[in-house]
């Protein structure tokens, strides 16, 4: 099953991610007091309590925005999955993960300086492995050859080396499937084109085992590399 953001990024509508989301980031201190019966207006809680209270919403908005984004559906995919994967998807992820990462660096400068690392929620939830094959966004991207994502992927946290269940990293899955355009992106990101995958296999391996050429051409590898 799909929660109405999976689907928005599977179809590519971005403003409705927008929609979807923009709610979450919520931390009105007057709607929040109201919801707790606190009374600011009269200074019936300290300066110190304000700003605590503050800092507890604000960490309570962000909650609900990852819980959102890290939701899985029926596959155990994401809608970061989703969105890394999906023809029309790319807009869905820019917004998502900028939104993501606003509003842990908003908490950060505005609230508890040092408190809050800003990258981490985008982290976290590029890190979330799903479908059948424990990928990560970034492995799904690999999969459908959206090289257009990768630097916005890298840019929020994702592991250029993260290890899908097969032991595969996202450059092996674009390599085995034929996405030359994604390896040379991963390639011009450092990524090592010997890094050892399934089986103790390169990308390289993989990419002559399935036929393609066209990534073969792109590896500055000597014709004789032996799988580890």
């Amino acid at each position: 099953r799909n929660t109405p953001l999976h689907i928005a990024c599977i179809n590519g509508h971005e403003d409705v991610v927008e929609a979807l989301l923009e709610p979450l980031t919520s931390w009105d201190l007057t709607e929040q007091s109201e919801a707790l019966n606190i009374n600011l207006t009269y200074n019936k809680l300290p300066v110190s309590g304000v700003s605590g209270f503050a800092y507890s919403a604000s960490v309570l908005a962000i909650d609900r925005l990852r819980s959102a984004v890290t939701t899985v559906n029926s596959t155990g995919l994401t809608p970061l999955h989703l969105a890394a994967a999906s023809m029309r998807g790319a807009a869905c992820l820019a917004r998502i993960l900028f939104i993501l990462s606003a509003s842990a660096e908003l908490v950060e400068t505005d609230l508890e300086p040092g408190t809050i690392d800003s990258s981490s929620p985008c982290t976290q939830a590029l890190a979330i492995r799903g479908g059948r094959e424990g990928s990560t966004p970034l492995h799904m991207a690999a999969m459908y050859g959206r090289f257009d994502r990768v630097q916005n992927l890298l840019a929020h946290g994702a592991d250029p080396l993260a290890r899908d269940s097969r032991g595969n990293t996202p450059l092996h899955v674009a390599a085995s499937c034929g996405h030359g355009l994604f390896v040379d992106s991963m390639l011009r990101a450092g990524v090592p084109w010997n890094c050892p995958g399934e089986m103790g296999s390169s990308a390289l391996h993989l990419a002559a085992m399935a036929g393609y050429s066209c990534c073969l051409l792109r590896y500055p590898a000597p014709v004789t590399a032996s799988a580890r």
